[in-house]
């Protein structure tokens, strides 16, 4: 009986093989990074906007 370890091994050699498998191995980490850029810029936007409702309001005419 194989181990797991074995078994998992196995199936990663069987990505590298595979041209799409080889593919897909390449673009996870690119994924990952777009994801997490998109978080950080989703964050900066909402500090941004945060930081903004705490600026005093400008005096000048009221806009009526």
């Amino acid at each position: 009986m194989r181990s797991v370890a074995h078994k998992a091994l196995r199936d990663t050699d069987a990505l590298w093989d595979h041209p799409t498998g080889l593919l897909a191995l390449a673009l996870y980490p690119v994924m990952v990074g777009a994801f997490l850029l998109c978080l950080m810029a989703l964050g900066a936007m909402e500090a941004i906007r945060l930081l903004q409702g705490l600026t005093p309001p400008q005096r000048g005419p009221s806009p009526r």
